[in-house]
């Protein structure tokens, strides 16, 4: 049975998800951890310049984040489109979801 059809874009961002190891919130714990540790330097030492660099860079790894979201969530919205017109149609079998 045929399967959905998918733009370039659309079977770049399945194959990343397909190599990835599907932990990005490491990614997140690494900025958050780096800025807990400065937040506390910065309390130790009194020191308002770090704090607010704590912030900074919080917001900012945020920022981009959402950014990444705003990107790419069309595209999965897509996707996921097509494979229920594709499972309504009854081209895929649920079965099949996984193998792209």
């Amino acid at each position: 049975m045929p399967r959905p059809q998918f733009t370039k874009q659309e079977q770049v961002l399945i194959d990343w998800v397909k190599v990835s190891s599907g932990d990005s919130s490491s990614y997140m714990w690494t900025y958050l951890v780096t800025t807990a540790i400065i937040a506390g330097f910065a309390v130790y030492f009194e020191s308002i310049v770090m704090l607010v660099c704590a912030f900074v860079i919080v917001g900012f790894f945020r920022i981009k984040e959402e950014h990444a979201q705003k990107r790419w969530a069309p595209i999965w919205t897509s996707i996921l489109t097509k494979y229920e017109e594709a499972l309504a149609d009854g081209d895929v079998s649920p079965e099949q979801e996984g193998e792209t």
